[in-house]
């Protein structure tokens, strides 16, 4: 009978090998699944890790894919999460860059089952029923993957253990020397950048101090996840393809899409503070990382300024493991100085960490000598608590400088703040009451507008109507004044608006027409006339 999983993080459950079963999608929320017939195999001939998939793991999985529908069967190597892979039929070392021939589609549902084939140590098989095919699927191996850094900084790992591993041993840390070889290719058309010799000969490879930022950063992440012995390939965007490939700073990418081969030969770490053989070599040390610390202080970009809180924090470490008055000024000045470094990287927690870190360190030796005076007559314990109480003094005046400008930078960038926000507050406050302002001013605009309107449209009604309600006046011209003796007076009688009354002539007496109109009296015609 074979076994049913329903969940990654459950245990294995007895099912009916006949039934379907339907799977709850861990990634891609969309996907509709089921399976049947999950069968366990034997152990393959190596060990390999259980797919997962966060925020920051991604496996590398290789799976088996048979359609028996279209009759076909492909082995596909891909990324957890990720749409794309390539046709991968089996690890081949030395590693070389997939073609793009052989670049794949891959479903979301693959990931999903993927994730339901879990089974560290055993290879396992399955069908499953997804957009109406049924198909066979097998988890063939996986590999530990990374996602290094956002926008496409994929690392995997070819060989050796994908534990973490304890302090002390082969992983790298910070500022250890290591022995490395390594291969570069642009990932448009897998032409070979640079090779630093054969990758499996130790002699050939490139001595370097990790952390000094000496090297591309996808070279200087990878190898803090490796340990003597392993190998790893790292699949580099253009966002992040830019640095120098060797310490001496040359050949550099600008920008350009590469794949990387490492192989990590050799690994020195720097003694941790219990590893050193006494306090003098724990103070030694501290003063190197002071001095490492204050020249990347000095860079002052991002990255530089992080180096400096690490070679810092180490220093602090190796004073504290240390005991005399030198041990405890180094680490005072190299909390101090972490916590201005974090300062400028914005990072105000971290330095208020520190500071309290300082605040807080060792016993009050002051009343301890000031109990014992006051039990015994010794004047050397007099002398001892008046030295005790001036170091105090001093000490504490020495904090003031050194925490004043500390707690007077960050408060003038509260200051700042509040003052930026009280500015922005006012600023949105004016111009909301301005915006009110206008909306006031034009909805008065509108409304007299609209009351001039109304008041338009009445007047108008009112002449309509009176128009519509006047009789038409009788013609002047047609009235006749009643001239008979029973009239006793003359009405006068208005003519209609808009008519014009012309008045008669005034009466003419003694009128004589001019002598040049009148007509010659034509004589009579006679016989001799004639």
């Amino acid at each position: 009978m074979g076994t049913g999983v329903d969940n990654v993080d459950d245990e294995e459950k007895v099912a009916d090998p006949d039934a379907w079963h339907s799977w709850k999608p861990r990634v891609f929320k969309e996907v509709q699944m089921q399976y049947r017939h999950l069968l366990v195999g034997p152990d393959p001939e190596e060990a390999w890790q259980a797919a997962r998939h966060s925020a920051v793991e991604r496996s590398y999985c290789r799976m088996c894919i048979k359609r028996p529908r279209r009759a076909e069967t492909e082995t596909l190597g891909f990324f957890l999460g990720e749409e794309d892979g390539f046709r991968d039929d089996g690890m081949v070392e030395p590693f070389q860059p997939p073609q793009e021939a052989d670049t794949r589609p891959v479903p979301r549902w693959l990931t999903e089952a993927a994730l339901l084939l879990k089974n560290p140590g055993r290879s396992s098989s399955a069908e499953v029923l997804v957009e109406g095919e049924v198909m066979q699927v097998s988890l063939l191996s996986t590999q530990q993957g990374l996602l290094l850094l956002p926008e496409g900084m994929m690392f995997r790992r070819l060989s050796g253990s994908a534990f973490a591993v304890p302090p002390g041993s082969s992983c790298c840390r910070d500022c250890c020397r290591l022995r490395a070889a390594w291969r570069v290719w642009f990932a448009r058309n897998n032409e070979l950048v640079l090779s630093t010799g054969s990758v499996t000969r130790p002699e050939e490879a490139v001595e370097l101090v990790l952390d000094e930022d000496e090297l591309i950063m996808a070279l200087e992440l990878a190898l803090k996840h490796l340990e003597a012995g392993a190998s790893c390939c790292i699949r580099v965007s253009e966002h992040w393809g830019v640095g120098p490939l060797l310490p001496s700073g040359n050949p550099s990418l600008r920008g350009a899409a590469v794949w990387i081969y490492l192989v990590l030969h050799e690994v020195t770490n720097e003694p941790l503070p219990l590893e050193h053989p006494d306090d003098t070599s724990r103070l030694d040390f501290a003063r190197r990382k002071k001095e490492q610390g204050n020249l990347h202080f000095a860079k002052g970009d991002v990255a530089s300024l992080a180096r400096a809180v690490r070679r810092y924090a180490s220093g602090a470490a190796a004073a504290e493991a240390a005991e005399g008055d030198e041990a405890a000024q180094l680490l005072t000045m190299m909390c101090l100085n972490g916590a201005q470094a974090q300062l400028r990287r914005g990072r105000f927690e971290e330095a208020i960490q520190l500071c309290d870190r300082v605040l807080g360190t060792g016993p009050n030796i002051k009343e301890d000598l000031r109990t014992a005076a006051k039990r015994s007559d010794d004047p050397a314990l007099r002398q001892q608590l008046a030295k005790v109480q001036g170091l105090r003094q001093q000490q504490k005046e020495q904090q003031r400088q050194a925490y004043g400008g500390v707690f007077e930078k960050m408060k003038l960038q509260d200051e700042e703040k509040e003052k930026k926000e009280k500015e922005a507050s006012e600023r949105r406050a004016k111009e909301a009451q301005k915006e009110a302002e206008e909306r006031a001013k034009e909805a008065q605009r509108m409304q007299a507008q609209e009351q001039e309107r109304t008041q338009e449209e009445q007047a108008k009604a009112t002449v309509e109507s009176l128009m519509k309600s006047e009789e038409p006046a009788e013609d002047f011209r047609n009235v006749r004044l009643s001239t008979g003796p029973e009239e006793k007076g003359v009405t006068a009688l208005m003519p209609p608006p808009n008519t014009h009354v012309t008045p008669p002539p005034p009466p003419v007496e003694d009128y004589q027409v001019p002598s040049f109109l009148l007509r010659k009296q034509k004589k009579p015609l006679t016989r001799d006339s004639k």
